[in-house]
């Protein structure tokens, strides 16, 4: 009974082969021999030797694939395999429930290069790294009016729907901004969520500015934009618009914010 490598078993006694062998051999005259039994037994042996048993006693050498796709599972939700050790990769066309522990021996959870957006809160769809190059700009929100910079750099990191964003700005010519309109900063890596939400940013650190001695400088992004509008307190005044005059051709801003998208 040789296994064929297919999953089919072939009686075989040396002699004859197929359901028939030992009437075979009777219509040929054969006697009933040992040495046929011998053959016949080791052919049962060596199939029942081949075939996938536990403990590892044999093993696959080839690709272990079910009859039909998408038909069979592995194990069932009462009878359950213990682990699961893979070398390669896992490619898994539903949903991959976990009830214990997930642990990330590699360290890395990649997500598509674009977002797969679920509506479920509990789901996080979403993570991305990447820079972007922050640019002053009036009210037209226009970031090329000849303005140029002696440092323009900035980073994100986007987790689900929150964004959090760092940059530095430092001017070297205001080109043709209008200096008495409220200040900018634009460009950002996504576009604010437009219910009713507003990013708060915070100004590390400044210089070149032309305000005064006990004003400070903060900014929010609005609703349904990619930019951050500017202002300055002082106890005395409270808070009123950054002005494009008060960046200067030689301002310098380092901030840091988040906001929702």
């Amino acid at each position: 009974m040789a296994w064929n490598g297919d999953g089919s078993f072939t009686r075989d006694n040396g002699t004859n082969t197929g359901a028939t062998v030992w009437a075979d051999d009777a219509a040929a005259g054969t006697k009933i021999l040992s040495t046929l039994h011998d053959v016949h037994d080791e052919a049962i042996a060596t199939g029942l030797e081949a075939c996938l048993t536990k403990n590892m006693e044999t093993k696959p050498t080839a690709d272990f694939v079910p009859a039909t796709t998408t038909t069979y599972d592995l194990g069932t939700t009462s009878l359950k395999w213990e682990d699961l050790h893979l070398n390669g990769d896992a490619l898994i066309g539903g949903t991959l429930g976990v009830t214990g522990v997930f642990t990330l021996t590699g360290g890395q959870i990649a997500f598509p290069a674009t977002q797969s957006a679920s509506a479920d809160a509990n789901t996080l769809d979403d993570y991305e790294e990447g820079t972007w190059t922050p640019t002053l700009e009036d009210t037209s929100y226009d970031s090329g009016e000849g303005q140029t910079y002696a440092l323009q750099a900035g980073a994100y990191t986007k987790i689900g729907r929150i964004v959090f964003i760092e940059g530095r700005i430092q001017m070297s010519d205001l080109g043709t901004l209008t200096t008495s309109a409220h200040a900018n900063i634009g460009s950002l890596p996504f576009t604010q969520a437009t219910t009713n939400s507003v990013g708060a940013v915070s100004i590390g650190s400044a210089g070149s500015l032309s305000i005064t001695q006990f004003e400070t400088v903060s900014g929010y992004v609005e609703s349904n934009t990619d930019r951050i509008e500017l202002f300055k307190w002082d106890a005395t005044t409270g808070t009123s618009n950054f002005l494009v005059s008060d960046m200067t051709a030689s301002g310098l801003l380092r901030f840091s914010g988040h906001y929702v998208v």
